[in-house]
């Protein structure tokens, strides 16, 4: 009886125990009704935290009494005592004060709000931004919004000129890892190379992905590389694309730059010995037309919302800028002075004008489509699925070739030629996935592909050696082919343990494979018809010939398409590697104050071994309001196989003089011979330390990092051998003849860089009521750069350190960026108006350019520069919202290069010396007996750098934008 009883006993408490838990389902959405996904669900006071799905639903099981609490991007925090009602719809309400977005970047726990994690994460609303900025793609908005982030668009760079290189804390762009979704993305097939930031890098096209297809991009402010492998060292940019359903949005946005920008002219263009500046006059432009049109839509699968597909379709062009003066100097270049100038204007009855560069922004055309969706199958698991896809075609130009330069033919181009490059850009990449649980774990089993093919076509130029040999008027050229594939397999897993440390685990590895390719162009295009054996053409083999060239000097003619020769059949190439790596991360919060992050990762690549990254973070609560926080890392980047394979030559100018210049890989003869070492990984070692604060209606975040880059890859400055010298110099002077140049440069771990800096940023929001709100936000970056140590030369190129790499190289890696940006926003809204205004400082940077004699080199320091923003808008009814504004109200504009503001300093380049590969005599333009501005500015077509990445050279940008919402 006794033990009948007891049972009895244990069975009434085990329902009274199972009663005390009820399962409460519910959705999640906003006043409209609209489902929010990934909103996060806990119960106060216990382990349990869930996600919504992306219908807004969820499902906990929790005891009567308990306080549910639901958060979410930009709405108030919701509180509900749970009770016997279990199926529950939850509104949340939309507030300007929810300062609290949540991440997922650097972390693969569950999301948490950017205030509470462990490093700094910046979240931005690209939905909102594409409405409200005067910007339409994504470089030209993070350069504008992000103090950390810099882009400017390049000019005369060849293919440069249609990809903008960006850097995140000064770094470089092959620094900064891109994902999509939280999956890596493929980088360029183009190595940037022409003199522009980030020369010798291979950097990520983020405006290959419209805007309009973006939901928000997450910058990640610290090394990653333990977590996301290599390239992972400034940080992290992950773009996550548009989950909506059942809504779409059309946007039609039109804009041109009015501005006035300035040059001089040849009849004032200085006399720096006699104390007198150029005379600059204003040029007022109105060009660089920008049509850009989208159209986003999502749809639901099926009968459950969280299976859905959301397609993006964007067109948009660009027209050129023109940012250059008349021609000053001499234009006859068989005779100097302007009497033979003067006759050669009168002779072909144009100006100076006539012979003007086309300085400033390409023209691009972009056709570009996104495909984001997911299936929901049986059980817990989820198929995704997305495909970004692209087309453009740019156009920019190099320098003009004038009448009677020695690379024209006057019979095909009586008045010169302004070359083009022309570009093909294709981008192709899709990523399906399958999540769900397997057992108590969740698991996510991926694959990303992704190519970028980059075909040259070069127009309005010529072969000269064509035309001697059989008289060819040949002015167009197929000059070959870049392409990138990459291939990236992902199979992870996590696990929360729901112990009393809140402990989550993770564990993956990955599998990528990598092609790089390049493809001959045609024979034109390359070939030197002038090379002769027996007197028969021998383009490979064959003896240089001399002729009387256009400027009546005797010379080899040049060979392969003025401005871009093409790939030579001995260019072409096919290579690969793999990669396989192991990691695992583990987050534990010993107390509720305390958070901790670990990551380990181990990586092996086909042709540079093996590496051990790792990571520490933490984040200590000292109250409800103020956090510490923290950080320390190893970072690790393989050269690109762009960077080790890639030849090809182009044209540069220094100090007003051109030279055609060879980039030749490092397994090449002439690497051999000069004793440039084989390529080495980037190591990186990172530290950061930062605090926050939050209120109801304000935030603040400051975090100090610093980053030390050691055997940082760059592009040498050129190497040149000599006809006639010993036979070292003679079979590197027949190298580079063989490729079209006179100079060669190569990919080398010439230096170690540190990165230190402060980033600060603040943030207020006033509502006054439910339709008038007010957003203050300040964001500020500082930051120092330093070259670490001497230049790392190997013993065969000991004293040619300064070759190796010039005051250009170090200015560009040091001052090139603004060490200082500083951005002031004020948003308001009132009803159906909404008026954006910001102020964006752009630091001091540093021009350096070659002082046109061996050994001297012209430096300047541009001034800082505030840039003002203005957008404002209304929403006429439901649908249709009206946009205007400018970017660069003010328009301003970059310090002009004037030799009278620099000065010109000389490298000391003798071995031994105590001051060797330093500066130690520094002069004005009137002790050098610099009389005119015309060798700092190329005659008059570079009076605002190219070299530096501060605020661009378009000026003042005004637009109207119509949206429409269905």
């Amino acid at each position: 009886m006794k033990k009948s009883l007891f049972i009895l006993f244990l069975l009434l408490s085990a329902g009274a125990a199972y009663a005390q838990s009820t399962n409460y389902n519910g959705i999640v959405s906003d006043e409209k009704g609209n489902p929010l996904g990934s909103a996060v669900i806990i119960i106060k006071n216990s382990k349990t935290k869930v996600l919504t799905s992306t219908s807004g639903e969820f499902s906990v099981t929790a005891e009567k009494g308990a306080i549910l609490e639901v958060s979410f991007t930009g709405f108030d925090k919701a509180s509900i005592k749970l009770g016997n009602e279990t199926t529950l719809s939850i509104k949340l309400v939309y507030t300007v004060s929810a300062i609290e977005e949540v991440v997922v970047t650097g972390t693969r726990g569950l999301p948490r709000s950017k205030i509470e994690s462990t490093v700094p994460v910046d979240v931005h609303d690209v939905k909102t931004l594409v409405t409200e900025l005067p910007q339409t793609n994504i470089t030209d908005i993070l350069n504008n919004i992000a103090p950390s982030f810099n882009s400017t668009t390049q000019t005369v760079a060849d293919g440069t000129d249609h990809v903008d290189p960006a850097t995140v804390r000064g770094l470089g762009p092959d620094q900064t890892l891109v994902l999509v979704n939280g999956k890596r993305r493929y980088t360029s097939a183009l190595v940037n190379v022409n003199g522009t930031m980030g020369r010798g890098s291979v950097g990520t096209d983020l405006n290959a992905i419209a805007a309009a297809g973006i939901d928000r991009i997450e910058l990640l402010r610290d090394g990653a590389a333990a977590q996301y492998g290599s390239d992972a060292i400034a940080g992290v940019i992950n773009v996550q694309l548009n989950r909506d359903i059942n809504k779409g949005r059309a946007i039609v946005s039109y804009g041109a730059n009015s501005t006035a920008y300035e040059s001089f002219t040849h009849a004032n263009s200085g006399n720096f010995p006699q104390g007198v500046n150029p005379n600059y006059i204003k040029n007022w432009a109105t060009d660089g037309h920008k049509l850009a049109a989208s159209v986003n839509y999502g749809f639901q699968i099926g009968k459950t919302k969280e299976s859905f597909i959301n397609l993006t379709v964007n067109y948009d062009q660009r027209e050129p800028t023109v940012r250059s003066g008349e021609r000053t100097g001499d234009l006859d270049n068989r005779a100097s002075g302007d009497g033979a100038s003067n006759a050669l204007l009168t002779q072909f009855g144009v100006t100076r004008n006539f012979f003007q560069m086309r300085v400033g922004q390409s023209r691009t055309k972009n056709i570009q489509g996104i495909i984001n969706g997911a299936v929901k199958t049986k059980g817990s698991s989820e198929f995704y699925f997305f495909s970004i896809l692209g087309n453009r075609k740019g156009n920019s130009t190099g320098f003009y070739r004038m009448p009677y330069q020695s690379t024209n033919i006057p019979a095909i181009y009586p008045r010169g030629f302004l070359p083009e490059i022309s570009s093909t850009i294709n981008d192709i990449s899709f990523g399906t996935g399958l999540k769900g649980k397997l057992g108590t774990w969740n698991y996510d089993l991926s694959n990303v592909y992704g190519q970028n093919e980059f075909s040259f076509f070069i127009e309005n130029t010529l072969n000269v050696s064509a035309w001697y040999n059989n008289g060819s008027t040949q002015t167009e050229f197929n000059a070959g082919k870049l392409s990138f594939r990459q291939n990236t397999t992902n199979f992870d897993l996590t696990k929360n343990l729901k112990d009393k440390w809140k402990t989550n685990l993770a564990f993956g590895a990955e599998f990528r494979y990598e092609n790089y390719r390049q493809e001959q162009g045609e024979e034109a295009s390359w070939g030197n018809y002038m090379r002769r054996t027996n007197g028969q053409v021998d383009l490979i083999n064959g003896t240089p010939t001399t002729v009387r060239l256009a400027d009546n000097s005797t010379g080899i003619p040049a060979g392969g398409s003025q401005v871009f020769p093409g790939f030579r059949p001995d260019n072409s190439l096919n290579e690969h590697r793999t990669s396989v790596a192991l990691y695992s991360d583990i987050e534990i919060e010993p107390t509720t104050n305390f958070l901790l992050d670990g990551a380990l990762r181990f990586e092996n690549y086909s042709d540079f071994g093996s590496n051990l990254s790792w990571k520490l973070s933490g984040r200590y609560k000292v109250s409800n309001a103020f956090s510490i926080r923290g950080s320390s890392s190893t970072g690790f980047r393989a050269p690109a196989l762009q960077q080790r394979f890639l030849t090809k030559t182009s044209t540069v100018f220094q100090g007003g003089i051109a030279f055609d210049d060879a980039t030749l890989p490092n397994n090449s003869k002439a690497a051999e011979l000069l004793g440039i070492p084989s390529l080495r990984p980037e190591i990186s070692q990172s530290f950061s330390l930062g605090a926050t604060f939050k209120s109801r209606n304000f935030s603040m975040t400051v975090d100090g990092f610093t980053t030390k880059v050691t055997d940082r890859i760059i592009l040498t400055d050129a190497f040149q051998g000599r006809n006639g010298g010993n036979a070292q110099e003679q079979e590197i002077y027949n190298i580079l003849l063989l490729n079209n140049a006179s100079r060669g440069v190569f990919m080398a771990n010439a230096t170690d860089l540190r990165t230190s800096g402060v980033d600060l940023i603040l943030s207020y929001n006033f509502r006054f009521s439910n339709k008038r709100s007010l957003k203050l936000e300040s964001a500020s970056t500082f930051t120092e750069r330093e070259i670490l140590g001497k230049t790392k030369v190997s013993a065969k190129l000991a004293g040619r350190e300064s070759t190796y790499m010039s005051p250009i190289n170090k200015a560009t890696l040091v001052d090139g960026n603004p060490k200082i940006k500083s951005s002031f926003l004020a948003s308001y809204r009132s009803g159906k108006f909404n008026m954006s205004l910001r102020n964006t400082y752009f630091g001091k940077v540093t021009h350096v350019e070659g002082g046109g004699a061996t050994n001297w080199f012209f430096i300047q320091e541009l001034e800082g520069k505030v840039v003002t923003d203005l957008t404002v808008g209304y929403k006429i009814n439901n649908t249709l919202r009206v946009s205007a504004g400018a970017n660069n109200l003010f328009d301003i504009y970059a310090d002009k290069l004037i030799a009278s503001k620099g000065s010109y300093k000389r490298l000391d380049v003798t071995v031994g010396s105590p001051t060797y590969d330093q500066f130690v005599e520094t002069r004005t333009a009137a002790e050098r007996n610099v009389v005119t501005n015309n060798a700092v500015t190329s005659n008059n077509q570079f009076n605002y750098s190219r070299r530096v990445t501060q605020i661009g050279m378009n000026g003042r940008y005004l637009f109207l934008r119509v949206q429409i919402d269905f």
